[in-house]
């Protein structure tokens, strides 16, 4: 994995609990992504856990998720595991694994 790629895993962990880390990457291993959509700095998933949820990010100039949305009921701080399996899909995360 290269350097950037870990740099930016690690900036995406940053925004999760290790729990919820571990389970946005369980609900990537089990495909539950169903579609991702994006017009330039927009992008909405739909992501499958208990029922069918919508994750809408904007992205910055990077390409990195700078403003986060998900319509599950999860309250507590910090993103979703459906924006965390989203945001570890996207190809700047994902590129050099």
């Amino acid at each position: 994995m290269s350097l950037l790629s870990r740099v930016l895993l690690a900036a995406i962990q940053d925004h999760m609990t290790p729990k919820v880390y571990a389970r946005a990457e369980d609900l990537l291993a089990s495909h539950a992504i169903q579609r991702i959509t994006q017009c330039r700095q927009s992008l909405e998933a739909q992501v499958r856990g208990g029922q069918l949820y919508t994750v809408k990010f904007l992205l910055d100039d990077t390409g990195f998720p700078a403003a986060v949305a998900c319509d599950c009921e999860y309250s507590f701080s910090g993103w979703r595991k459906h924006q965390g399996a989203v945001a570890i899909e996207l190809p700047i995360a994902a590129s050099g694994q």
